[in-house]
């Protein structure tokens, strides 16, 4: 399995500037899409992007702004920290790398209104994605994938990372393809306990194997 990451240098570019040139591994017409979403958002807000790092004590923010959205509403499969009663552990998760120093805050805002937070955890020399969220009352303005491209141009004045890792599932493919590079990926499985628990390890590869091929067995013929 692959990963998206991207290295830095690969989408330099203006930090300050969402519409300077973006993504040079996607096509033209793709480039003007999102300088034309970037040039909306500023012109609905009244005020110039920004991509800043924000203090990381942002969580109370993003909380605020994820059970917002559709993440917020669990009766229709929101899995936000507040709607599924994980607040208090990803204010936990974050405050513990942030005193080893390790969590970086980003933000993309127009004067006081922010429309994008990604919190990332720093691990020797990469960066990684641990979770991210945006305005979804902006959504036709794609806060989302502006704020994923900025960050990416961010990576060239950052001299301690080499690379951004976002951790995106693979079934994201529109977010997959944002990115310039793939890594290779492996799953481990771990057992924990006696012979039961590593019988059942060893089992789950083969278990897995048979679920994908009864799956593409009764798929419907396309």
């Amino acid at each position: 399995m692959s990963s998206p990451t991207c290295a830095r240098g690969a989408c330099a570019g203006s930090t300050s500037d969402p519409t300077s040139s973006t993504l040079p591994h996607r096509s033209k017409g793709t480039r003007r899409r999102l300088r034309q979403c970037a040039g909306a958002l500023a012109d609905e807000l009244g005020r110039p992007l920004r991509f800043e790092a924000r203090a990381t004590d942002e969580v109370d923010g993003f909380l605020r702004m994820e059970d917002a959205g559709w993440k917020g509403d669990a009766g229709h499969g929101g899995e936000g920290f507040l709607a599924t009663g994980m607040a208090e552990w990803f204010a936990e998760v974050t405050a513990g790398f942030r005193d080893r120093g390790r969590l970086r805050v980003n933000a993309l805002a127009a004067g006081d209104r922010t429309v994008y937070v990604a919190f990332n955890f720093r691990s020797a020399d990469a960066e990684f994605g641990f979770v991210d969220t945006y305005d979804t009352g902006l959504a036709e303005h794609r806060p989302g994938v502006l704020g994923r491209t900025i960050e990416m141009r961010r990576l060239d004045a950052l001299s301690d990372v080499a690379y951004l890792d976002p951790c995106l599932d693979p079934t994201f493919a529109e977010a997959m393809r944002l990115y310039p590079h793939r890594r290779t990926q492996a799953n481990l499985i771990v057992a924990h306990g006696g012979a039961a628990s590593q019988a059942l390890a060893a089992a789950l590869p083969t278990a897995r194997d048979v679920r994908d091929r009864m799956r593409r067995v009764l798929a419907p013929s396309r």
